[in-house]
């Protein structure tokens, strides 16, 4: 296992889209701060992830975001939703980037974000029917004598002993 280390934040839209989006405007080509797919977590210079769910599409909650102030909203084009005109014009000081299948990207993105993190750790990953829990439990314990061991789970997200539930980032804001 690797030692736990603080992230460095920052990455332009160009950067963490190169050849996912190729068309994009210097004026679209801003620095992020942070990814955020929960528009209640956002904070200002955030880029808010709007993803097509199952039963709401992330664009309905784009409003929200932008008033707390993310700068970029990539935003999944399904054929159904887009934003809505009024919102493109009240605020065009933000980058609006729609994205086909933007959620069979966002791993890409955020990899790009923050660096390449699973280069520097050793992952491991439990199936089965029942017992996922207890076993990720056990291992982050024993895991945890020597290095810093971090835990994903249902009951919570973080390092081993200090889990938090999940908050809708897609990684840890170190600014």
């Amino acid at each position: 296992m690797m030692p736990a280390k603080a992230i460095t934040i920052g990455a332009t839209l160009g950067e963490l889209l190169k050849g996912i989006v190729n068309n994009l405007t210097d004026e679209e080509d801003c620095l992020v701060n942070n990814l955020c797919l929960d528009s209640r977590n956002v904070k200002p210079g955030d880029c808010f992830i709007a993803l097509a769910g199952t039963q709401v599409h992330g664009l309905e909650h784009v409003e929200q975001a932008v008033k707390s102030g993310a700068i970029a909203v990539l935003w999944e084009q399904d054929g159904v939703h887009s934003p809505q005109l009024g919102l493109l014009d009240k605020y065009r000081d933000v980058s609006w980037i729609g994205i086909p299948n933007l959620s069979q990207r966002v791993g890409e993105i955020a990899e790009r974000f923050f660096d390449s993190p699973s280069k520097e750790m050793t992952v491991i990953g439990i199936t089965g029917t029942n017992g996922k829990t207890s076993v990720s439990q056990f291992l982050g314990q024993a895991l945890n004598e020597d290095h810093p061991c971090g835990v994903i789970g249902t009951i919570g997200n973080g390092m081993f002993g200090h889990l938090q539930q999940d908050r809708g980032y897609l990684g840890v804001r170190s600014r």
